[in-house]
């Protein structure tokens, strides 16, 4: 699956993977759900970076939990505004000052409905003209005996 985002990369936007503890033994979650929620939000980091800015995507297992984290350089998002990005619609007041950066505000509401399905969480941390982060965890199955 990590190939997939890796055609997302591109000269201008290069993508640096980190990957942190070992894979668990099982991580049940949907291939194709996992897929479009880290395309989306890669698509996103990239879409509001500016030319030549590297977009992290860190990886770490832990013993409970697998946790995404996306980071950009970004133009961030508004302080005031960050309580409505998940919300069906919602495109940031400062969404259009990149040109060509088409969106329906629908790909955060996607994401998060997908996450909750696996029960897990996603939250966003931004500073404006700074970047953005976005953390996702989702549970790992406990091995049943």
């Amino acid at each position: 699956m990590l190939e997939d985002w890796k055609s997302l990369e591109n000269q201008s936007h290069p993508i640096k993977l980190s990957i942190k503890g070992n894979h668990p033994e099982i991580f049940k979650a949907d291939p194709n759900f996992l897929k479009q929620i880290l395309i989306n939000l890669l698509t996103n980091a990239i879409r509001y970076s500016p030319e030549g800015g590297t977009i992290n995507l860190e990886l770490i297992y832990q013993p409970t939990e697998v946790i995404f984290k996306i980071r950009d350089r970004g133009i961030g998002i508004p302080e005031s505004e960050l309580d409505q990005v998940f919300d069906a619609f919602y495109r940031g007041s400062n969404a259009d000052s990149i040109s060509g950066t088409p969106g329906a505000g629908l790909g955060l509401t996607v994401v998060k409905r997908l996450v909750k399905l696996h029960q897990g969480t996603i939250t966003l941390e931004s500073i404006l003209n700074q970047g953005t982060i976005v953390t996702l965890s989702l549970p790992v199955s406990e091995v049943k005996s």
